[in-house]
């Protein structure tokens, strides 16, 4: 074997190395990504200030959640695309972002519809609580799933999670 063969041989080596582990742990193990979901899901809920547990009515919040943007809704239509788009949107801060551009969003309506924000930003917070409650319960439900041998399964969350959506998590 010649020398650039030997050389192409090992950077292929090394290519199919690093390349197959990240392969693996994305697409055939998706439970550390979902490990990942948990624990920054979990850490949010501590940090939800106590007022957001306010008890109101849960029907005028379920209505909130038909804004332009989708808001907090879009983020578990994540799933849509499988655990590639998954990995690829939750980052260490990604959850946060997405609610407090929610929030602001929330404050933005509370302006046209001119409403105090007593008025208009607590059933939205207590929107938010039920979304992280959801998306724990969701990511927990995810993680415990057996991909190896329901692979080709379709999963219907709909009773669950309130989505009017077939999520394959394949």
């Amino acid at each position: 074997m010649d020398r650039s063969m030997m050389l192409t041989s090992f950077y292929f080596g090394i290519f199919c190395t690093l390349f197959y582990s990240t392969y693996t742990i994305s697409v055939y193990n998706p439970r550390n990504i979902f490990k990942a979901i948990i624990k920054l899901t979990e850490n949010l809920e501590k940090e939800i200030p106590e007022k957001m547990t306010h008890p109101i009515l849960d029907t005028p919040v379920m209505h909130n959640w038909e804004d332009p943007f989708q808001c907090l809704v879009t983020y578990l239509n994540t799933f849509d695309n499988g655990i590639e788009r998954v990995s690829e949107v939750i980052n260490g801060t990604g959850i946060i972002k997405r609610i407090q551009k929610c929030i602001q969003t929330f404050k933005q309506d509370c302006k046209i519809m001119s409403q105090t924000d007593e008025e208009c930003l607590e059933p939205r917070k207590r929107g938010v609580n039920i979304f992280v409650k959801n998306f724990l319960d969701f990511s927990k439900f995810l993680y415990k799933f057996d991909f190896t041998n329901k692979c080709n399964e379709t999963v219907l969350y709909e009773e669950d999670y309130y989505v009017n959506d077939i999520y394959d998590v394949c």
